[in-house]
């Protein structure tokens, strides 16, 4: 658990620096208060600031990489209506999250998959937005056989989420679109992941970002 902690402030530090950068980095935007995008009008405009396809990078846990912070190319696109989707968010990661050989296995076997959520924006820093990030579905399932004409079939469940709970208070999924430079970057709440029945209570996040 120290080594989840560890990249969950590694994580956080770079996701604040860049939030930083989006409400200090504008020279129209007069402090650094929020201006809240109370209007359908409002998040519409922010949203087509958005739309686009974003070449960027997945941040996540890895106990063999630098600072146990392992990268990986993630390529997404964004709709007006706030429609996320990543046609080959790499699943295969979590599998970071355990120290079981066999479950290993069996996350990376589950490979590269879809995954949608809705981009909300909620407030702007000049002209740089925040949003909320929910994922379209909160569990993702899957069969996989280890090898081929394996009889055995082992079941995955990994939960993205909105957000979640814990004793040190609550954590949201957020996005950051900074205008300027076209960069978008988010968290992306891990809530728990089931392997065969046996439950892993993640409580961390994976962090993307890049350019459109």
């Amino acid at each position: 658990m120290k080594t989840l902690k560890l990249f969950s402030t590694l994580l956080l530090g770079m996701f604040a620096l860049t939030a930083l950068t989006s409400c200090l980095g504008d020279d129209d935007d007069n402090g650094t208060s929020a201006t809240m995008l109370e209007t359908e009008e409002q998040r519409t405009n922010a949203l087509s600031s958005m739309v686009g396809s974003y070449n960027g990078t997945l941040y996540y846990y890895d106990v063999t990489a630098a600072e146990n912070t392992g990268k990986t190319a993630l390529i997404w696109t964004i709709n007006s209506d706030g429609t996320f989707t990543a046609n080959n968010f790499p699943m295969s990661v979590f599998a970071n999250y355990t120290g079981n050989i066999q479950e290993k296995a069996v996350l990376a076997a589950v490979g590269n998959q879809k995954v949608t959520a809705k981009i909300t924006p909620y407030a702007a820093y000049g002209s740089n937005y925040q949003g909320s990030f929910e994922p379209s579905s909160t569990a993702y399932e899957y069969k996989v056989k280890l090898n081929e004409g394996d009889e055995i079939e082992h079941t995955v469940v990994i939960s993205l989420v909105h957000n979640y709970t814990t004793s040190q208070g609550s954590a949201y999924s957020s996005v950051v679109y900074e205008t300027t430079n076209r960069i978008l970057t988010a968290t992306v709440l891990v809530d728990k992941i089931v392997i065969d029945g046996q439950i892993h209570d993640i409580k961390s996040y994976v962090v993307f970002s890049g350019t459109r």
